[in-house]
């Protein structure tokens, strides 16, 4: 389904605001972040694969994210605006909230940032692997990710 922007807008910021509701409640359990990757949203397989949701960036100008824009927003706690049409983490303005993503002497990518970009946009990864291998990733980082929603 196409909706017009401002209710795309409307739809991210009512997920956004649930899954800060849902970091509160879990970080009162353990020490691990949670990280919802919302499936209808996920631009995953580079830019040759899935080419009708736009290129793999942050956040592109279809709406569509990679895991680290959905890291960005969540637990860096960036604004849309932030990270919109940006493609790497190293290309955002400033890196507080995102320090894991950052190499601090190089302030270019970290190594697991460059590992996490190598799963989300592999072409030769089938979605339920890619899941996994995303699940197992961020814990390096101690985050826990969960994926919500369908493919479109």
């Amino acid at each position: 389904m196409i909706l017009g922007k401002k209710t795309e807008d409307i739809y991210l910021q009512i997920f956004l605001d649930i899954s800060k509701t849902i970091h509160k409640l879990a970080n009162k359990k353990n020490n691990m972040k949670p990280l919802i990757i919302d499936r209808s949203k996920w631009r995953t397989g580079g830019n040759k694969l899935n080419e009708q949701y736009g290129d793999t960036k942050l956040l592109n100008d279809k709406g569509f994210m990679c895991c680290l824009g959905f890291y960005c927003l969540q637990i860096g706690n960036k604004k849309t605006q932030d990270i919109e049409d940006i493609a790497l983490p190293e290309n955002l303005d400033n890196y507080d909230g995102i320090e894991a993503l950052i190499n601090n002497k190089t302030y270019y990518n970290s190594d697991f940032t460059e590992t996490a970009i190598r799963i989300n946009d592999s072409t030769e990864t089938d979605n339920d692997l890619r899941e996994h291998k995303i699940i197992e990733h961020f814990k390096e980082i101690n985050v826990s990710v969960n994926f919500v929603g369908e493919y479109v």
